[in-house]
């Protein structure tokens, strides 16, 4: 059996997310923040948004659809997490109460 402390050592968010969303464990991951990220990517896009709209209008409309995507898509996650969560944590419970 492997020791505790290398079981606990893939306990964290990174390993969790990457076996949710592909099937496997992530081995190596970026420790950057992921909101500095996310807005460095932002900024890509809106300078290239504005690099290839003529008028302020224009790139305001697509930033205004980028927005409304961004938002929803922080809903559809943050639902999402919070329904995995629960069904872990009912088969934590269910487990615990098996055990006793």
């Amino acid at each position: 059996m492997r020791g505790f402390s290398e079981i606990f050592s893939r306990a964290n968010v990174h390993q969790i997310r990457s076996f949710l969303l592909y099937g496997v464990e992530e081995c190596s991951f970026n420790e950057k923040n992921s909101e500095r990220s996310i807005r460095e990517v932002e900024n890509e896009i809106y300078k290239l948004i504005k690099s290839k709209t003529s008028e302020m209008s224009e790139y305001d409309e697509i930033i205004s659809y980028i927005d409304k995507l961004e938002f929803e898509l922080e809903n559809l996650y943050m639902e999402l997490g919070l329904k995995c969560g629960a069904i872990i944590a009912i088969q934590i419970l269910k487990d615990s109460i098996n055990c006793e």
